[in-house]
């Protein structure tokens, strides 16, 4: 038999043997289960990153949240503003109603139409006096 395999090289004769038996993972390492510091350095660092990246995520969780938060609150407020406005639309409508305003004048205020003889004519004066305003020909015009 070991002339055999002297016809073969180590390389040949290694194919020939089965997989399973050829490789295995970790072969060449250590089997002592102790882990050197450089794969300890490693570990560590990515345990760190995946710390830190965790923490990202819970931050930017959070800072979604909140964000959502306040936008809910400028929503209510919109919504708020937005039925204040058209409750003034409709008061101003009202207001703004030549019938509402007549009926007010002359309910609340006591005005009235002017007749023939309770009208005031307002001249206009040629005379640029500081007498000569408008209150000073009210008045003259009053009295007379």
């Amino acid at each position: 038999m070991s002339s055999v395999q002297s016809n073969y090289s180590p390389r040949q004769q290694r194919r020939k043997t089965p997989l399973w038996t050829e490789r295995r993972a970790g072969a060449g390492r250590r089997s002592t289960g102790v882990l050197s510091a450089a794969e300890k350095g490693h570990i560590l660092i990515l345990l760190v990153a995946i710390g830190i990246i965790g923490i990202g995520v819970i931050i930017a969780g959070a800072y979604a949240a909140m964000v959502n938060y306040h936008n809910n609150e400028l929503k209510e407020q919109n919504a708020a503003l937005q039925s204040e406005v058209q409750s003034m639309e409709i008061d101003l409508e009202s207001a703004t109603n030549l019938a509402n305003i007549e009926k007010k004048a002359s309910k609340e205020l006591g005005m009235v139409y002017p007749d023939g003889d309770s009208l005031v004519v307002i001249k206009k004066s040629s005379s640029a006096s500081k007498d000569t305003g408008l209150a000073a020909n009210l008045k003259k015009n009053a009295f007379e």
